[in-house]
């Protein structure tokens, strides 16, 4: 991929590998490989170790597929439409959590609850150059919230504002 963008840097070591692998069509850097080294650089920019780090499946080939064509389909006919963009497949899932209140529960004296939306997805889901996660949390509120509304919108902008930045779309949309 070209570059990564994330909105919510607490959730994206435990989302966000997940959508890496499946948009790389499965393949996924072992990090407990004691064979995995990292380039390294000296501060006028040479090479000082640079070694390819060791791969393993993740996925075969067709769960990769399969699960790509069916977050492709959560954003054009489920929770995430609002992420759809006209020219561009996108594939991502929205989430949607009740937020523990400390030292009060799930509900305040008041029927208040704190939640917390989310989307993640990848696009273009065809040819994936960037992933993205938006987390938003709420105050406590007598509110419904889902993820499907403000994190998607949210994650549809910045989408739109890569692609007249990025390169890769002036020539292909």
């Amino acid at each position: 991929p070209t570059g990564s963008v994330s909105l919510c840097t607490q959730t994206t070591s435990g989302i966000e590998p997940v959508f890496m692998v499946v948009y790389k069509r499965r393949r996924k850097v072992n990090p407990n490989d004691k064979d995995v080294n990292i380039t390294f650089t000296d501060s006028v920019g040479n090479i000082i170790i640079d070694n390819q780090p060791s791969t393993i499946s993740a996925f075969k080939p067709n769960t990769a597929h399969v699960m790509t064509y069916m977050l492709q389909n959560a954003v054009e006919t489920g929770t995430g439409t609002e992420a759809a963009l006209w020219g561009m497949p996108v594939a991502g899932k929205t989430g949607t959590a009740k937020m523990y209140i400390e030292n009060v529960g799930y509900e305040d004296a008041k029927g208040r609850k704190q939640y917390q939306g989310t989307f993640v997805g990848y696009f273009p889901a065809d040819d994936p150059q960037y992933t993205i996660i938006c987390c938003i949390y709420t105050k406590p509120t007598t509110r419904e919230y889902y993820g499907g509304t403000i994190p998607v919108q949210v994650v549809r902008d910045v989408i739109d504002k890569i692609s007249i930045i990025d390169p890769y779309w002036n020539e292909s949309i």
